[in-house]
């Protein structure tokens, strides 16, 4: 017995593409200002190098933003990968 899967309206699927877009926007811009606060307060210190201390933070603040979101049932931000079925063998 097999079921059937019903493919998601039009209108659901809007839906969800709008909750990732905006998901997506505010990771973007907690990062941004997060990196700009930071680059702001260290520049003194360390000169043209918080450039990179400035990134490293943002990189890790982001990645660590979207798993927290795709965790969420709604609105994933990035799909999952779905295994390749394998291809028997000749």
């Amino acid at each position: 017995m097999s079921k059937t899967v019903m493919k998601p309206s039009k209108r659901q699927r809007a839906k969800t593409w709008l909750i990732r877009f905006i998901k997506f926007n505010l990771i973007g811009l907690v990062v941004f200002l997060t990196g700009s606060v930071v680059f702001g307060l260290l520049f003194s210190y360390f000169g043209m190098w918080t450039w990179l201390i400035a990134n490293g933070i943002g990189s890790v603040l982001q990645f660590s933003l979207i798993s927290y979101f795709n965790k969420k049932r709604v609105g994933v931000i990035f799909e999952q990968c779905r295994p390749i079925k394998e291809r028997p063998s000749p």
